[in-house]
C-alpha cells in the first residue's frame, strides 16, 4: 500500500511541476552559432511603403511576392493580384515562424476604381531572420478578393498569334475591361505586317476576346500603309525622289538582273532608269537632280557609271590609270569625290562629268571608310586598325583638320552643325552628338541607342533609334533649337525617311518569311498610327 501511494505522490509531482512550466512558458528559443535568436512567436514587423503602383502589366495576375535584397536588409515587391480598386494600404506586417503574414485592405472610391494590379513595395526594418529568402509570405485580403481570370495574357496571345497568322517582333499592348461582371482580353498589335496582303503590308489590329471561354468577340484592322515596290532605297530626296534597286527575274527565275528605279512622291509614279548584271552598290542624285551616280560591283572589281536626266542610258567611265572606287560622293553638280585604297594609302580622286577628267585630290596613309560632303566642307572617317574604332576629322582642303573626334557616321546638319555617333560605353548604346560647327562645341548629346538619322530641315533631325528590349525601332524628331525629342511611331526596319509635306514615312523592309517579295518599300501614314481601342457595346 505504502510503495502504491508512493508511486502515486511521483506522478502527480510529475504532472504539477509539467503544469506550473506551461503556465510560465519562455518563447521557443534556436540557438546557432553566429546567428541571431530567431523568435518563433507571432511578432510584428515594422516596415515602410516606398511605392505603390497600380499596374496595368497584366503578364502575371498571381499574387506573389519578391524578395529584394538591399544593403543590409530587405525589400518585399508585392504583387497583390487583379481586382478593382484606388489604392491599398498595408495595416500589419507580423510573423510566426518561417511565415510572413501580410494584411492588405483595399481603398475603394467607385470614382477613381480601375481594374488594375496593385504592386507594393515595401522595405522591412530590422528584420533578422536567418534566412528570409526561404519564408512563406501569406498575402491576407481583409476587404477584397482578387479576380479569378481562365486565361492569362500569355495564352491569349499564342491563341491569337496562331488564329491570326500574325506575324510580329513586339509584343502587343494589353489591356483587360469588365462588363456585366464578364472580362475581355484587348489586345492591340501597331505596325504589323499582314502576310497575305503586301499591298497594303503594315497595318493596326485590335482584338477582344472573352478572358475566360477564350471565344473571339471582336476585331478590327486599320490599313495604314501602302506599297511602293520591292527592292531596297539608295537615295532619298525629301519629298521629291526615291531611288532605289531591286532583283528583277524571269518568268522562269532562269536569268536575273538588277533595275536602277526612280519614284516620283507628287505624281506616285515608278520608272526604270537603268539595268546591268552587275550589282549595283550605291546611286546618288547630284544637287541639281539632273545625274545620277552609279556605282556597280562586279567580283570586288567596282565600276562608276554616269545616268543624265536627257539620256536613257548610262555611261561608262573609263580612268586613265586603274581606280577601283569604294565610294561615291558628289562635291558639286558636276565634280564626283572618288574613294580608291590600297594597302597601306586611301586615295581621293575627282571626276568631273563635263570634262570626263579624273584627278588625284589627297593620299592618305590611314584607312579611310567614309567620306561626308558640304559645299567646301568635308568630313572623313577613319578606322583604327589596332583599335578597332573610328574617328571623324572635319577639313576644307584635305590637310588641316579643323575638328577631330572619336566617333562614326557623320553628317551634316544644316549649315550650323554636324551629327554623329558615338559609343556610350556604360549604357553599351550608340548616342548621338550634335556638334555646333562655327565654335566646334557640343550642341546637345541625345542619349538612344541610335541607328540612324538625318536632317529634315534646318532645325529638324530625324532620328531612329534601335529598342533594346524588343527587335524594333523607334522614329524620332529633334527640335535643335529647344533640344526637344518627340517620339512618333514604332518601326520594324531603321531605313525610315521622312516626308513632311505628307507626313509619311518611307521604309526599306526585308520581309521575315519565305516570300516572293523579299525586300519591299512602302510608305507609312503616320496620321493614321493611333489605335481607337476597342468596347463591348
Amino acid at each position: 500500500m505504502k510503495r502504491r501511494l508512493l508511486i502515486f505522490s511521483l506522478i502527480y509531482l510529475i504532472f504539477l511541476m509539467t503544469a506550473c512550466s506551461s503556465d510560465n512558458k519562455n518563447p521557443l528559443m534556436i540557438k546557432d552559432t553566429d546567428v541571431t535568436v530567431d523568435i518563433l512567436e507571432e511578432d510584428d514587423i515594422k516596415f515602410e511603403i516606398e511605392q505603390v503602383i497600380l499596374s496595368k502589366g497584366f503578364q502575371n495576375l498571381e499574387p506573389n511576392v519578391e524578395v529584394i535584397k538591399k544593403d543590409s536588409g530587405f525589400r518585399l515587391l508585392t504583387s497583390l493580384g487583379l481586382f478593382n480598386t484606388s489604392g491599398v494600404k498595408i495595416t500589419n506586417i507580423n510573423k510566426s515562424g518561417d511565415e510572413i503574414n501580410i494584411h492588405i485592405k483595399n481603398i475603394s472610391k467607385r470614382s477613381e476604381n480601375q481594374l488594375a494590379i496593385p504592386q507594393v513595395m515595401i522595405e522591412l526594418e530590422d528584420v533578422k531572420f536567418r534566412s528570409i529568402e526561404n519564408a512563406k509570405f501569406n498575402i491576407v485580403n481583409e476587404n477584397y478578393n482578387p479576380i479569378k481570370v481562365k486565361l492569362s495574357a500569355n495564352e491569349v496571345i499564342n491563341k491569337i498569334n496562331s488564329d491570326f497568322h500574325i506575324i510580329t517582333n513586339t509584343s502587343p499592348e494589353i489591356n483587360i475591361i469588365e462588363d456585366d461582371n464578364n472580362l475581355f482580353w484587348i489586345l492591340n498589335y501597331k505596325n504589323i505586317l499582314d502576310k497575305y496582303n503586301l499591298e497594303t503590308p503594315i497595318v493596326n489590329l485590335s482584338i477582344m476576346v472573352d478572358a475566360n471561354s477564350g471565344e473571339l468577340v471582336k476585331s478590327s484592322k486599320n490599313f495604314i500603309s501602302h506599297f511602293i515596290d520591292e527592292g531596297n532605297i539608295l537615295d532619298y530626296i525629301p519629298n521629291e525622289y526615291i531611288l532605289y534597286k531591286k532583283v528583277e527575274k524571269t518568268l522562269s527565275n532562269e536569268d536575273t538582273w538588277v533595275s536602277l528605279w526612280k519614284y516620283d512622291i507628287e505624281s506616285n509614279t515608278k520608272m526604270n532608269l537603268y539595268s546591268t548584271n552587275s550589282d549595283i552598290i550605291d546611286a546618288q542624285y547630284n544637287p541639281n537632280y539632273d545625274s545620277i551616280a552609279i556605282l556597280e560591283s562586279n567580283g570586288g572589281a567596282n565600276q562608276l557609271y554616269i545616268l543624265n536626266r536627257d539620256d536613257s542610258k548610262a555611261y561608262r567611265v573609263v580612268f586613265d590609270n586603274p581606280i577601283n572606287p569604294s565610294i561615291i560622293r558628289w562635291k558639286d553638280n558636276t565634280n564626283i569625290y572618288l574613294l580608291s585604297k590600297t594597302d597601306i594609302t586611301s586615295i581621293i580622286y575627282n571626276y568631273n562629268i563635263e570634262n570626263n577628267t579624273t584627278d588625284p585630290v589627297k593620299h592618305m596613309y590611314s584607312n579611310i571608310v567614309g567620306i561626308q560632303i558640304n559645299d567646301e566642307n568635308i568630313i572623313i572617317t577613319s578606322k583604327n586598325e589596332g583599335t578597332e574604332r573610328f574617328s571623324i576629322k572635319l577639313t576644307s582642303d584635305l590637310i588641316n583638320f579643323k575638328f577631330e573626334a572619336e566617333g562614326y557616321m557623320p553628317r551634316f546638319i544644316s549649315d550650323e552643325y554636324i551629327g554623329y555617333l558615338r559609343f556610350n560605353e556604360k549604357n553599351n548604346t550608340n548616342e548621338l552628338v550634335l556638334l555646333n560647327r562655327d565654335n566646334k562645341k557640343i550642341h546637345s548629346i541625345i542619349d538612344l541607342n541610335v541607328s540612324n538619322f538625318y536632317e529634315i530641315d534646318d532645325n529638324t533631325i530625324g532620328i531612329i533609334s534601335k529598342n533594346q528590349n524588343n527587335n524594333d525601332f523607334t522614329f524620332h524628331k529633334y527640335d535643335i533649337e529647344n533640344k526637344r525629342l518627340d517620339t512618333s511611331v514604332n518601326l520594324s526596319s531603321d531605313k525610315a525617311y521622312y516626308d513632311s509635306e505628307n507626313e509619311l514615312l518611307y521604309i526599306d523592309f526585308k520581309v521575315p518569311f519565305e516570300s516572293t517579295k523579299s525586300q519591299i518599300i512602302y510608305s507609312l501614314h503616320l496620321n493614321k498610327i493611333n489605335i481607337k481601342e476597342l468596347s463591348v457595346k
